[in-house]
């Protein structure tokens, strides 16, 4: 495909904004037919020579202002009605996607989460207020429940405003009367949210065999074992963690258990689950099995080595019913993929020096036209990918004042609308007030880039700059 991308007065405009102007110019002057198929994201990328993310930006912009049109499964098509007014977005001057991002545009940054727009001001936050309720009745028996408390949903993004679409925002509000008040009718209170973290019940028979049965973090890598302040170091895990890559909980059974030799202790999990589903149940008998091994020692300082993998056949279905008979309900699969992931990690503590590192990698394969929507833009679908992640972290806990520097990096593979390649490297201050309570600050930047250099990202970069008083007890 020809297409003139236009300069001079255009010049200081995004590239995508560019691509999208001259598409939408060559289908006014009837270059490019009502009905027309467009040439796909990866095509158009590589004649263009730009990246495939700039192509997917510049479609999005023509389908909400009604040039295109896109046909599932089939692509991308010009519409049979084109609007009628040159549209304001594709004006010399627009805003970039950054600035897009900080007026109310928004996006997902991995499957199935819900949209969010980043803060460009300060603003105090709420953070993790979890409730651990841990028992145990005999020896070998022990049930964990971890309650988080939120003020979510209220004030969460549900639609984000598209002026061309006459699409207005949309958020939740909880805000109620509170009848129980002394002066019921007048005061109002906004009621929050209760997240369940995990809660299970393990039985220990050996010492090399023990069964966990509920609902459980993923057993991978370092900082999914354990989520609380003391093993994060930093303020945040990895961005890979979390959901991003195999589910951050899991619904299942586990078999855990160890053997020592030696001044080494060995230990493993496997187990069978649920894996990534739609809601609480599983509507397939398409389980996920995972495995993680680690090696540990004290001597001559403590030391732990980890292997994990996970694998999983994601399912997404839609329930039909016939019209004929409503209680007749078929399920339509319309989303469907195997992926595999792997990870390993290593931990260090030498005296007061702690160090951590992680990569995890993960293949993704979908089923012929089962592909998933790619960041809420319709007609577009994530493809067969290969992602990776690494983090690292180490810290030094000074003689004094409890203080704790340290410095962290994460470099990782992933596709996102700005960049598939990301790094985000950070320094922090920890300072432990006594061992129950710290107050951790952090300071990251966050760059877009292509390993191979070829196209620039960096009008995507942000910085982030966050405190947190934590205790734990």
């Amino acid at each position: 495909m020809s297409l003139e991308v236009g300069a001079d007065d255009e010049a200081k405009s995004p590239v995508f904004l560019r691509i999208a102007h001259a598409l939408a110019a060559d289908m006014r002057s009837g270059r490019l037919a009502k009905g027309t198929p467009l040439p796909g994201s990866r095509k158009l990328a590589s004649d263009l020579g730009v990246h495939r993310n700039t192509v997917i930006a510049a479609y999005r912009e023509l389908m909400a202002e009604g040039f295109v049109e896109t046909m599932r499964g089939k692509g991308t098509y010009v519409a049979q009605s084109l609007p009628e007014v040159k549209p304001r977005r594709f004006q010399a001057g627009a805003t970039s996607p950054r600035d897009r991002s900080q007026i109310g545009f928004a996006f997902s940054p991995s499957r199935g989460s819900h949209p969010f727009v980043p803060v460009p001001a300060g603003t105090f936050a709420l953070g993790n207020v979890n409730l651990y309720v841990d028992a145990n009745p005999t020896q070998n028996w022990r049930a964990l429940a971890e309650l988080r408390f939120t003020n979510y949903p209220n004030g969460s993004l549900g639609q984000v405003a598209v002026p061309a679409l006459n699409q207005s925002e949309q958020r939740t509000s909880t805000t109620v009367y509170d009848v129980n008040a002394p002066d019921p009718g007048w005061q109002s209170v906004n009621w929050g949210g209760i997240v369940m973290q995990q809660a299970w019940i393990q039985g220990t028979f050996t010492d090399w065999l023990g069964v966990k049965v509920g609902y459980w973090l993923t057993p991978f890598g370092i900082w999914n074992i354990d989520h609380g302040t003391p093993t994060l170091i930093g303020l945040t895990p990895p961005s890979f963690t979390g959901g991003r890559f195999y589910p951050k909980n899991q619904l299942g059974v586990q078999a855990v258990g160890h053997v020592m030799s030696g001044a080494w202790t060995f230990n493993y999990t496997a187990y069978v689950s649920n894996g990534k589903t739609q809601g609480q149940l599983d509507p397939t008998n398409d389980k996920a099995y995972g495995l993680r091994l680690t090696a540990q020692t004290m001597r001559s300082f403590p030391m732990t080595f980890g292997l994990a993998g996970y694998t999983d056949r994601y399912s997404q279905s839609v329930a039909n019913a016939n019209p004929s008979d409503i209680s007749s309900i078929t399920l339509h699969e319309i989303v469907a993929y195997r992926q595999w992931d792997i990870g390993t990690d290593v931990s260090l503590d030498i005296d007061a020096f702690r160090f951590r590192t992680e990569l995890a990698i993960e293949r993704v394969d979908y089923e012929p036209g089962k592909f998933e929507s790619s960041y809420y833009i319709s007609g577009v679908y994530t493809p067969n990918h290969l992602s990776w992640g690494w983090f690292t972290i180490g810290a030094y806990r000074l003689p004094w004042l409890g203080l704790e520097p340290y410095i962290s990096c994460e470099l990782y593979k992933y596709p996102t609308p700005l960049s598939e390649d990301i790094a985000v490297p950070g320094v922090g201050l920890n300072i432990h007030v006594n061992t129950e309570v710290q107050l951790k600050t952090q300071f990251t930047r966050t760059y877009f880039f292509d390993f191979d250099g070829e196209h620039d990202h960096s009008s995507g970069n942000m910085s982030m700059l966050a405190s947190r008083l934590v205790i734990a007890y």
